[in-house]
């Protein structure tokens, strides 16, 4: 079964200080959390800024992930997401665009890339000010 666990998300952008007890705290009250792991670089034992939390059900990761998914913590936005499952057939499978309109907006770039497959993921990058940097990120 190729399909995401529904009950795992991937945190991206904590911030370097965060441990799983950090995490922990801001997660807990979505649900009962089954799981929780902060990604550690080996050879310098600190935070790569990122981790997972696997929850007990479906509703407490779709509670958390509405309630935290840009939430602003250290002067960083986590972004929370429903995990992949880890194969070879998703792997490096990103695709970044450059050079497009700055007009494009993320739902444009949507219906640009959606007759070719299922999109996980699709975003236009902006710049701190909220405008479109030409750079695409599907």
């Amino acid at each position: 079964n190729l399909g995401p666990d529904k009950c795992n998300l991937i945190i991206n952008y904590l911030p370097p200080t965060f441990t799983e007890n950090d995490v922990k705290c801001y997660f807990a009250p979505y649900g009962v959390i089954q799981q929780c792991k902060v990604v550690m670089d080996l050879h310098t034992g600190k935070s790569k800024g990122y981790g997972f939390v696997r929850y007990t059900t479906q509703k407490s990761a779709e509670k958390a992930m509405e309630a935290l998914n840009g939430y602003e913590i250290e002067n960083k936005k986590l972004k929370v997401a429903v995990a992949r499952k880890h194969c070879k057939e998703i792997r490096n499978s990103n695709l970044y665009v450059t050079h497009l309109p700055k007009t494009l907006d993320n739902k444009g770039l949507e219906e640009l890339f959606k007759p070719y497959g299922k999109l996980v993921e699709c975003r236009v990058l902006t710049d701190k000010q909220g405008r479109f940097r030409g750079v695409r990120s599907r």
